[in-house]
């Protein structure tokens, strides 16, 4: 599988994207520092009760969406500014999710 070059894509776009994704990656480091506390503190709920809580699966999954969006806006896959916003937005690859 070969990808080819999009015919607009300069250099400059990468040097301008990567500027402007430094507040999201900036939030990103603290989300995910969140993230790894929460996913302990889940284990661990998860451990003795059997039960995962609703709060701390949105915030890990509105973490990982968040990532994703910031990733494939680095990586020239979607042309929109990702939102400050760990919600579903409504689209293509959108699914509901819901803890087992």
């Amino acid at each position: 599988m070969v990808a080819a070059a999009q015919e607009g894509t300069s250099r400059g776009i990468v040097v301008v994207r990567s500027c402007r994704a430094i507040p999201l990656i900036a939030v990103l480091i603290f989300l995910g520092i969140a993230q790894s506390c929460v996913t302990l503190i889940a284990w661990s709920e998860i451990l003795f009760t059997g039960h995962y809580a609703a709060g701390m699966f949105d915030f890990s999954v509105g973490v990982s969406r968040g990532s994703a969006r910031v990733e494939a806006y680095l990586y020239l896959f979607v042309d929109e500014y990702p939102p400050f916003s760990l919600a579903s937005q409504p689209g293509a690859g959108s699914m509901q999710t819901e803890p087992a």
